[in-house]
C-alpha cells in the first residue's frame, strides 16, 4: 500500500486513469507517451504545488513538439527528489488552439516516476503545419501555467521568415535574469540553447545535486516565462557536466568522471523539453540532430563535448601548441562528423544553420608574432574545422551560418577559407551570442588583439543579452540585443547592432545605423590618440545615471538607452570631464564623440571614478589626480576586509590611460601587536573620522584623514595625502601622537593588496616574491621600499623616505605590507612618511626597479 490513502491517495487504476484521461493505453510510458505497465498515483494536494519549475515545449516537428514538465512541489530539497514520494503519480494534458482551452485538439496522460525525477516528455502528434498552440497540465486538482508552443512548417514548404532567438551561458544571479525576460517578450518562432544553461560547482557529483541545481536555475520566473513561450531547441557545452570537459576526460583529476557525466545527462535531460530519443544511457547521451523549417532552413544542432578529442594539455588560452595543428584531432567524433556533412550535403534548404558551442572562426590572441590560441575551441581542433570547411568549399552547400555560444560575447565572423590571407574566399557566417548572464573577464585580451584578425567583423564583450535571427528568402538579419543589467529584470532590452547576409553572399555586413543608444569614440585632445578605460555616462533630465559603458582599446564606447534627451560624460582618472547633450530617437543610433583635455595642475574632489573591473570608490569618494596618476581616497565607501576603518584609506590607483588594479592600499594601521599570520595584512587598528579636501588644485591637491587607534584611545592619527602637479607618486605623512599619559608601544606601518591577475609582491634586497597567500614571509628591506605588480604593466609602491629604524616587511603573492615598532611618550608623536608610486614599468623585466631608482633619485 501506498503510504498515502483515502480520496486523494487512493491509487489509480490504469484503465480508469486513461479512459478519464482520454488516451489509449499505447500512450503512457514513464513520461514520454508509450506504454508502462505499472499504476500510478493522484498527486495529494497537501504536498503543495507541483508546477514550481514550470513548463516547456522543444524540438517542433511539423506534426507536434515534446511538452516537459516535472513534479516537484519542494524544488531544492537536497535528496533530489524535489519533495516527492518515490511512487509514480499521473499527470494529464491538454493542447489547444486557443488559450482558453476552447478548442482542444490533443489530450493524454502520462506517469511521472521517481526514475525520472517525476518529469514528463509527452511526445504530441497529429498537429497543424506552422501553428500556434497552448498546453497545459494537470497533476490532481492542480493545473500548471499556460504554455505557448508552435510546430514547424511542412517540409519543402515555401516559407516567407522564421524568427528565432540564440541563448546561452546562464550563470545564476539568483533568478533574475533580465534577457529572458526580455526574450519572453519578443516575438519568436523558437528559441536555440547552444550551452551552459547551469554552472556546475565542485561540490556537484551525485544526481540529486544535479537535481537540485537545475532546479534551481528553474526557479528564476523569467527563465520559466521564455520556455512557457517558446520552443526551446537546446544543446549542452561543458558546465552541464564539468568545466572544459572532453569526451570521457575531465579538466582536472575527478573520480568516476564517467558516473559524474551519467548523473549530469540524466539531471539534464529531467529538466528540458528533450525527446526520447536523447534519453541518456548511462554517461552516453545523443543530441545531435536536425530540424527542417520548409525550404526556408535547415537547422542543424552538434554535440562538441562528447565526442571530442582531449584538449591539448588540457590548455586554455596560450601558444598554440603544435599538437593542436594534428590531422587526426576531431571535435565532433567520426560518426557525428559524418552526419553533419551528410546533412548539408542532402539540404534542400535556402538556409543551413549549424548550431553548435565554442567559437568556430580562428582568433590569434598573441599581439606580437607569435600565435596564441582558445585550446578548448575550434582552434584547438584546427583539423576537424579545416575537413568542414574544405567540403563547404567543394560541396557548396546553401548559405551556411553557424551559430555559437561559449564566450560570454558577442562577435560576428567571416569564416574564410585561410584566416592567415584577409583576400580568401568567404565560406560561411558566424554568428557568436552574447551570455545570458555570464561575465566575461576575458574581454581586454579579445579587444587587444581585433586588429590581428581582420576577418572579426563585430566584438562586444561588455553587454549581456540575446540574438534574435530573422530568416527569409533574401536575407538573413541577426539583432545583437543587450540589457543595461543583467541582474535586473525591469530593464529593457537594447540592439547593440545588426547585421545581414545575403542570399548567394557569404559574409556579413554591418547595417549602419541600426540600433538603440549612444555609441562614440573618446581622444587625447593633446595627441589625437584613441583613450582605453574612460568612463562614459548618460545621465536624464533629474540627474539619474541610466547607462555607464567604458571606451575600449580603439576609445569607442556604446550606451544602452531609450529614445529621449540625455546629458552624456566623459571622465578618465589624469583627463577634465566632458560633457555633451544628446537626443536619441528610436531605433537610430546617435554618435557623440569626445576629445577630453588632460588635467592641468593637480586636483582632488568628488564626482570622478577611476575604471576597472576592481574599482570599489564611488562619487561621494576623493580622487586626487594630475596628468600622470589618479588615486581614489575613501571617504564614505567600506571595503569589506577593512569594514569600519576603510575611510582615508586608498582604496583606487592607476596611471594615465591604465585601469586601477588595486583592492586597497591600508595606509596606516597602529596595532598593540606585530601583525602576524595569514591575515597579518588586514590590519584594521586606524578608524578615521574625518576625510576632507584641504587643497582642490591646482597648484597641489591636499586631503586629510584624521582618527586614531582602535588599539590606544590616546593614541590619534592624521593623515595628509599630497599631490603635486607633475609628480607620479603622492606624498603621504601620518602623524602618529600619544595624547595620554603613558608612553605607548605601537607597531605602524602599511599594507598594499593587488588584486589583479598575475599579482606578486617585491621587497627591496628579495627580487621577486610569489608565496602562496597562505604562506607570507617576513623580509628586512636592504632599502626602505616595497611594492606589487601583475601582467598589467603598472608597478605599485610604497617608498619610506626618512628610512626608519627597525623597518620590516611580510609579504606574499598576494600583498605586501610594511612594519616598524615605535615607543611615543606622552604628548610627543611619531612621523612616518612616504611616498604612493603607481608607475608604468613598460614591460620591464624587472619591474621593481623603477621603484629602487625613484628611491635613490630622491636620496
Amino acid at each position: 500500500m501506498s503510504e498515502y490513502s483515502g480520496e486523494q491517495g487512493r491509487r489509480f487504476d490504469r484503465r480508469r486513469f486513461l479512459e478519464l484521461s482520454g488516451v489509449s493505453t499505447t500512450a503512457l510510458l514513464l513520461g514520454t507517451g508509450a506504454v508502462h505497465s505499472g499504476a500510478a498515483l493522484a498527486f495529494p494536494p497537501a504536498l503543495g504545488n507541483p508546477f514550481t519549475l514550470g513548463v516547456a515545449s522543444g524540438d517542433p516537428l511539423p506534426d507536434g513538439v515534446v511538452l516537459w514538465t516535472r513534479l516537484a512541489p519542494d524544488p531544492l530539497a537536497e535528496d533530489g527528489n524535489g519533495g516527492m514520494p518515490r511512487e509514480p503519480f499521473g499527470v494529464r494534458y491538454q493542447v489547444a488552439e486557443d488559450e482558453q482551452f476552447t478548442r482542444i485538439v490533443a489530450r493524454g496522460a502520462v506517469e511521472a516516476t521517481p526514475e525520472l525525477g517525476h518529469s514528463v516528455h509527452p511526445e504530441i502528434t497529429g498537429l497543424r503545419p506552422g501553428r500556434e498552440y497552448f498546453y497545459r497540465f494537470f497533476a490532481g486538482d492542480a493545473v500548471s501555467p499556460v504554455g505557448r508552443t508552435k510546430t514547424a512548417p511542412l517540409p519543402d514548404s515555401a516559407v516567407e521568415e522564421v524568427r528565432f532567438g540564440l541563448a546561452s551561458c546562464q550563470a545564476w544571479t539568483g533568478g533574475r535574469y533580465a534577457a529572458y525576460r526580455a526574450m519572453a517578450a519578443d516575438d519568436l518562432d523558437f528559441v536555440v540553447h547552444v550551452g551552459d544553461y547551469i554552472y556546475e560547482g565542485g561540490d556537484t557529483r551525485s544526481l540529486a545535486d544535479f537535481r537540485v541545481l537545475h532546479a534551481r536555475y528553474k526557479t528564476s520566473p523569467d527563465l520559466r516565462a521564455a520556455h512557457a513561450a517558446f520552443p526551446f531547441i537546446v544543446t549542452f557545452d561543458d558546465h552541464e557536466v564539468d568545466n572544459n570537459w572532453a569526451g570521457d576526460i575531465p579538466q582536472d583529476s575527478t573520480p568516476d568522471f564517467l558516473q559524474l557525466r551519467a548523473n549530469a545527462f540524466q539531471a539534464y535531460y529531467e529538466h528540458l523539453p528533450l525527446r526520447v530519443t536523447a534519453r541518456p544511457s548511462g554517461a552516453d547521451m545523443t543530441l545531435h540532430r536536425s530540424l527542417a523549417f520548409g525550404d526556408l532552413l535547415s537547422l542543424t544542432v552538434l554535440d562538441t563535448r562528447q565526442y571530442r578529442d582531449d584538449q591539448v594539455e588540457g590548455r586554455f588560452i596560450a601558444p598554440r601548441d603544435p599538437d593542436a595543428l594534428a590531422p587526426g584531432r576531431t571535435m565532433t567524433g567520426a560518426e557525428q562528423e559524418r552526419w553533419l556533412l551528410d546533412t548539408l550535403a542532402s539540404s534542400r534548404a535556402r538556409w543551413n544553420a549549424i548550431a553548435q558551442q565554442t567559437i568556430m572562426a580562428f582568433f590569434d590572441y598573441d599581439t606580437g608574432h607569435g600565435v596564441s590560441i582558445n585550446h578548448d575551441q575550434w582552434d584547438g581542433y584546427a583539423a576537424a574545422r579545416d575537413r568542414l570547411f574544405a567540403f563547404l568549399a567543394d560541396r557548396r552547400p546553401s548559405n551556411v551560418v553557424v551559430l555559437s555560444g561559449d564566450w560570454h560575447s558577442a562577435w560576428v565572423n567571416d569564416l574564410k577559407a585561410d584566416f592567415a590571407d584577409p583576400d580568401s574566399e568567404t565560406l560561411a557566417t558566424e554568428f557568436v551570442g552574447t551570455s545570458i548572464s555570464s561575465g566575461c573577464g576575458w574581454r581586454d585580451s579579445v579587444a587587444a588583439a581585433l586588429e590581428a584578425n581582420p576577418h572579426v567583423r563585430f566584438f562586444d564583450g561588455d553587454h549581456r543579452g540575446y540574438t534574435r535571427c530573422t530568416v527569409t528568402p533574401s536575407q538573413w538579419r541577426t539583432d545583437l540585443l543587450a540589457v543595461n543589467h543583467p541582474a535586473d529584470p525591469s530593464g529593457p532590452a537594447f540592439t547593440l547592432a545588426s547585421f545581414a547576409v545575403t542570399d548567394g553572399v557569404a559574409g556579413a555586413r554591418r547595417l549602419e545605423g541600426a540600433g538603440d543608444g549612444v555609441v562614440g569614440r573618446v581622444t587625447d585632445a593633446t595627441d589625437g590618440t584613441a583613450l582605453a578605460n574612460v568612463v562614459v555616462r548618460a545621465s536624464a533630465a533629474d540627474g539619474t545615471v541610466v547607462s555607464t559603458g567604458t571606451t575600449g582599446a580603439d576609445g569607442e564606447y556604446r550606451l544602452l538607452v531609450t529614445p529621449g534627451s540625455y546629458d552624456i560624460a566623459a571622465t578618465a582618472g589624469c583627463y577634465q570631464t566632458a560633457r555633451r547633450t544628446a537626443e536619441l530617437a528610436e531605433g537610430r543610433l546617435q554618435r557623440v564623440d569626445f576629445e577630453l583635455p588632460r588635467v592641468t595642475g593637480a586636483l582632488a574632489g568628488t564626482g570622478k571614478r577611476l575604471a576597472g573591473a576592481r574599482v570599489e570608490a564611488g562619487d561621494s569618494d576623493i580622487v586626487m589626480e594630475n596628468a600622470a596618476l589618479a588615486m581614489a581616497v575613501a571617504a564614505v565607501t567600506e571595503d569589506g576586509q577593512l569594514l569600519g576603518t576603510t575611510r582615508g584609506k586608498v582604496l583606487d590607483m592607476a596611471v594615465r590611460g591604465r585601469t586601477d588594479q588595486l583592492d586597497w592600499i591600508n595606509l596606516t594601521y597602529a596595532s598593540a601587536a606585530q601583525p602576524q599570520g595569514t591575515e597579518a595584512w588586514q590590519q584594521v587598528s586606524v578608524r578615521n573620522e574625518h576625510v576632507e579636501v584641504v587643497a582642490a588644485g591646482p597648484t597641489r591637491a591636499v586631503v586629510r584623514a584624521r582618527g586614531a587607534s582602535t588599539d590606544f584611545a590616546a593614541l590619534t592619527v592624521t593623515t595628509t595625502y599630497t599631490l603635486e602637479p607633475d609628480n607620479s607618486w603622492v606624498s603621504a605623512e601620518s602623524v602618529f601622537r600619544n595624547t595620554g599619559g603613558e608612553p605607548v608601544a605601537v607597531w605602524v606601518g602599511d599594507a598594499l593588496d593587488h588584486d589583479g591577475p598575475g599579482q606578486r609582491s617585491g621587497v627591496a634586497g628579495h627580487g621577486t616574491i610569489t608565496t602562496p597567500y597562505g604562506s607570507p614571509l617576513r623580509y628586512e628591506p636592504t632599502e626602505p621600499w616595497l611594492g606589487m605588480t601583475g601582467t598589467d604593466p603598472q608597478t605599485y609602491g610604497l617608498i619610506y623616505d626618512a628610512d626608519p629604524e627597525g623597518l620590516l616587511a611580510a609579504a606574499t603573492g598576494n600583498w605586501v605590507m610594511s612594519m616598524v615598532q615605535v615607543r611615543i611618550a606622552p604628548g610627543a608623536e611619531y612621523l612616518l612618511t612616504r611616498r604612493i608610486v603607481a608607475v608604468d614599468h613598460g614591460g620591464a623585466a624587472d619591474p621593481f626597479a623603477v621603484l629602487a631608482q625613484l628611491y635613490r633619485r630622491a636620496r
